[in-house]
């Protein structure tokens, strides 16, 4: 940790993730938030000397300040919502795919019968 007259700094050193890391960018975002989480968690325990501290209504500090502890606890929150969005996109996606899908079929079938009918009408008319 570093101190200034502008800022504090906070180097995370020797983070070791597992052997097997998703490459999605859905995976990052989770664990950048996770990140974000304890690094509010972290200040506000540097702020207040307590470890269960989270009302941030009582804290006196800046407001901006106030408004980044906030984002930060809360950015898990906001990558969930959105990785539960792109789930339903994706569902609702497959779901109009699969159904034009059968639409096709159908049409292709419909084609299938209007050319038998055709084939047996100029068989009838050749036969005439």
């Amino acid at each position: 940790m570093f101190v200034s007259e502008i800022g504090i700094k906070v180097y995370l050193k020797k983070i070791k993730f597992g052997e097997q890391r998703d490459d999605n960018l859905d995976y990052h975002l989770h664990v950048e938030s996770q990140m974000l989480k304890m690094y509010a968690k972290l200040l506000l325990e540097m702020l207040t000397n307590r470890e269960d501290f989270e009302d941030l209504e009582d804290l006196d500090i800046s407001p901006d300040l106030k408004c980044i502890l906030y984002e930060c606890l809360h950015a898990e929150d906001k990558t969930l919502k959105r990785e539960e969005d792109r789930y339903h996109f994706e569902i609702k996606r497959y779901i109009e795919k699969e159904t034009n899908q059968n639409n096709k079929s159908k049409d292709y079938e419909l084609v299938n019968e209007l050319k038998e009918i055709v084939n047996e009408q100029k068989a009838k008319d050749n036969e005439e």
